[in-house]
């Protein structure tokens, strides 16, 4: 990297500016999503071959050896490139001009510095005055920084009309340039601890009582459905009231918040006391097959890896290997089955995962960390940021072919009847296609395929998918709790005649 810089160098004209620089940086043990000073500094040289850049604002000779001695922000290095582009600076900017980049490599040029800071302070002054009006905040939230900035502008003016130009030229710019950064971070970086105890405790709460009901005994869980509501909704009544007490008394948090978390703990503890009513027995929360192990490694292994995936770049290649380890062991089972039905089925149905993950992985996006021993052939060309077209056949071909195969499935397990069929044949390959429909659109946006607004587009893409969630949750949940099970049981016409009560044939679903 050295010789392909000083290469660079080399070949650099005198109107060119050459920038290096980091995002962020990185500890020892290749983090850097942390807050370290390893992890959050980065460098930035700046090299141009006119003799421009200097120190003299600041009385050193040498640039800096690391970032304590003369840190500054990211969000600087905008104004600073806009300003050597002659360019306007972005409304939205916050950042200051790097001084080192216009202070002169002689004598400060103090004029000039305060030019450019003036600048980007008027820029930010504008920014400020629509966000506070599009905010509704009040004169207090900026009130020292706008004194900060008639200040400046006094010492502005009165530099310009003795055309005497010192530091504090530049110094009061910049003083009401941190000091609006300052109420900036105050008001956009805003962490409320104890809402996130709260919502962790909600999570830990949940997650456990689910661990508890997942290894409990029951004779018939739909017939405790019925038990688990009114339960849930008992206890989350009680909790929204508590909530509300609590809040209304200022002794928590915010009414809502207050209110939220009393339900989220009430329906909790109420699940949590229903299963511990109604169950009989518990066992082990631990795997006691070689199943069940399987599935408890080949899930944990993958978030272990993402976990730290400054170390562990190959992330797709680990999956596939899991998955492809998941479908080998179910064709070596299917082969030990004794039924001939349950082993072909069982092969059947192993090949036809291990070729699909197969398949899927044909379509992949490397990770830069990946090349060159990688190439992605998501994008429809090396220098597209688009999806490849053939890529639009796949939602469409899996509408088509994935509900004939749950349909066959069901139809060999005696399960397609009753509201199988409806949902299977109908409401499954319908919510497919338009999942199809959604992604052609999105396809058709990004390649400007339709001669139709971006804002209709984006109407038609949202009521899709919201018609999708809609299907998939709303009518589906009800559904499922509402309508009876769908397994087909006949009677052959030669039953025993001497049967105390008719049977009925009831189709009930498979839950």
């Amino acid at each position: 990297m050295d010789q392909v810089i000083r290469d660079m160098i080399l070949a650099l004209d005198d109107k060119t500016l050459l920038v290096v620089m980091g995002d962020h940086g990185m500890d020892i043990k290749g983090d850097h999503g942390g807050e370290s000073d390893d992890e959050v500094e980065a460098a930035l040289w700046m090299y141009s071959k006119k003799t421009a850049f200097g120190h003299g604002h600041n009385g050193l000779e040498e640039p800096p050896r690391t970032a304590k001695e003369r840190p500054i922000w990211q969000i600087d290095l905008v104004p600073t490139l806009a300003l050597l582009l002659g360019i306007p600076i972005p409304f939205n900017n916050l950042g200051s001009p790097i001084a080192e980049a216009f202070v002169g490599s002689k004598k400060a040029a103090w004029r000039n510095l305060a030019t450019v800071n003036a600048l980007a302070a008027a820029q930010i002054q504008r920014y400020q005055e629509k966000y506070s009006l599009i905010r509704g905040l009040g004169k207090d939230t900026f009130n020292v920084a706008h004194g900060l900035w008639e200040s400046a502008m006094k010492t502005w003016n009165d530099s310009r009309q003795k055309n005497a130009w010192t530091a504090d030229s530049f110094s009061a710019f910049a003083e009401y340039q941190a000091e609006n950064l300052r109420v900036c971070r105050s008001l956009w970086a805003r962490f409320d601890v104890p809402g996130m105890v709260y919502g962790i405790g909600v999570l830990a709460g949940a997650l456990a009582i689910v661990l508890l009901y997942s290894r409990s005994r029951a004779h018939d869980r739909v017939q405790d459905v019925a038990v688990f509501l009114r339960y849930m909704a008992m206890y989350a009544m009680g909790g929204l009231v508590f909530g509300a007490f609590v809040g209304v008394a200022e002794a928590g948090p915010a009414l809502l918040d207050s209110c939220l978390l009393g339900t989220s703990a009430g329906s909790i503890i109420g699940f949590g006391y229903a299963t511990v009513s109604i169950r009989h027995g518990y066992s082990f929360p631990l795997p006691s097959s070689t199943w069940g192990w399987l599935s408890v490694v080949l899930t944990v292994l993958p978030a272990i890896g993402f976990a730290s995936n400054s170390f562990t770049i190959w992330e797709d290649e680990i999956l596939l290997f899991l998955l492809a380890t998941f479908a080998f062991s179910s064709l070596v089972a299917s082969l030990r089955q004794k039924v001939a039905t349950d082993r072909a089925l069982g092969l059947y149905q192993s090949s036809l995962f291990l070729a699909s993950t197969r398949l899927a992985s044909l379509s992949r996006l490397c990770r830069e960390e990946q090349m060159p021993y990688c190439r992605s052939t998501y994008y429809s060309s090396a220098t597209s940021s688009t999806s490849a077209y053939w890529q639009l056949f796949i939602p469409y071909t899996v509408a088509l072919v994935l509900p004939s195969f749950i349909k066959g499935y069901f139809y060999n397990t005696r399960s397609y009847a009753g509201s199988a069929v409806l949902w299977l044949g109908v409401v499954l390959r319908m919510t497919l296609v338009a999942c199809a429909i959604y992604w052609t659109l999105d396809a058709a946006d990004d390649n400007d395929w339709l001669n139709i607004s971006k804002d209709t587009l984006r109407l038609l893409k949202t009521s899709i998918a919201q018609l999708i969630l809609g299907v998939s949750f709303i009518a589906g949940t009800t559904y499922y709790y509402m309508a009876t099970p769908c397994i087909n049981i006949e009677l052959p016409d030669d039953a025993n005649g001497d049967t105390a009560a008719p049977v009925s044939t009831k189709r009930k679903a498979m839950n």
